[in-house]
C-alpha cells in the first residue's frame, strides 16, 4: 500500500512540474514612494525567462491605484503587470507554450484586447478578448510552440490592461537540433486522484479475494 501511495504521489508532482505561473509578487516595490513612485516599474529583462517591453509591474498596495482595475486586476498576492501608456506590448524568449493568464481593464470597461502569438515572425495564433474593470478573467488560451506573445489594447490613453498569474511551459530542443520537443499538456490533478482511487480500489478488491 505504501509503495502504491508513492507511485501516486509521483505522477501528481511530475504531471506539475512542466507548467509555471508568473504571478509577480518575487519583485519588491515600494507603494509609499512618492512620484515619480517605485510603486511600478519596468519589468526587467530576463525575469521568468523572457524579454518584456512596455510591460510594468506595480503593487496594488499603492493608494494610485485604489478602486480601479488595476487594484481589482491583481489576482494572488500584491503584483501584477500592465501595458505602459495604453501602448502595444510584447514579451519574447525561446520557444514555449503560453497556457493563459488573468486579465482585467485598468480603467475603461469593456476594453478589448488583442493577444498575438507569433514564431518567427509568423502569426500562428490571434485571440481577441473583452476584459471589464471590476473583476479579473482568466482565459485558457494554448498557444503552443511560439517565440513571442503580442498585446495591443488599442493604443490610445487609459487603455491600460492588467495581466496577473501568467502560466506557461518552456520547450526544449530535439536531440538533432531541428526542433521543440513536444510538451505533454498538465494534466488536471483531480485526473491523477481519479486513477489513485482506481488502484487503491483495486489493490483492495485482490486482497479481499485472496482471503
Amino acid at each position: 500500500m505504501k509503495k502504491l501511495l508513492a507511485i501516486i504521489l509521483l505522477m501528481t508532482s511530475i504531471g506539475t512540474a512542466n507548467a509555471t505561473t508568473l504571478n509577480f509578487d518575487d519583485i519588491y516595490l515600494n507603494p509609499d514612494a512618492p512620484p515619480p513612485a517605485s510603486s511600478y516599474a519596468p519589468l526587467a529583462v530576463g525575469y521568468g525567462g523572457f524579454n518584456w517591453d512596455n510591460l510594468y509591474v506595480f503593487t496594488k498596495d499603492s493608494k494610485s491605484y485604489a478602486d480601479t482595475g488595476y487594484e481589482r486586476g491583481v489576482v494572488s498576492g500584491t503584483n501584477a503587470v500592465y501595458n505602459g501608456f495604453g501602448m502595444s506590448a510584447s514579451m519574447a524568449g525561446g520557444l514555449f507554450d503560453f497556457m493563459g493568464a488573468s486579465f482585467t481593464a485598468a480603467r475603461i470597461d469593456g476594453l478589448t484586447l488583442d493577444i498575438k502569438g507569433l514564431k518567427a515572425g509568423q502569426i500562428l495564433y490571434d485571440r481577441t478578448i473583452t476584459l471589464t474593470t471590476e473583476s479579473p478573467a482568466h482565459f485558457d488560451l494554448e498557444f503552443l510552440g511560439i517565440d513571442t506573445l503580442s498585446f495591443d489594447s488599442g493604443n490610445l490613453p487609459r487603455h491600460q490592461f492588467v495581466m496577473d498569474d501568467f502560466t506557461f511551459t518552456k520547450q526544449g530542443t530535439s536531440p538533432n537540433g531541428t526542433g521543440a520537443i513536444p510538451v505533454v499538456p498538465v494534466p488536471e490533478p483531480g485526473s491523477f486522484l481519479l486513477v489513485g482511487a482506481g488502484l487503491v480500489g483495486l489493490l483492495m478488491s485482490r486482497r479481499h479475494r485472496v482471503k
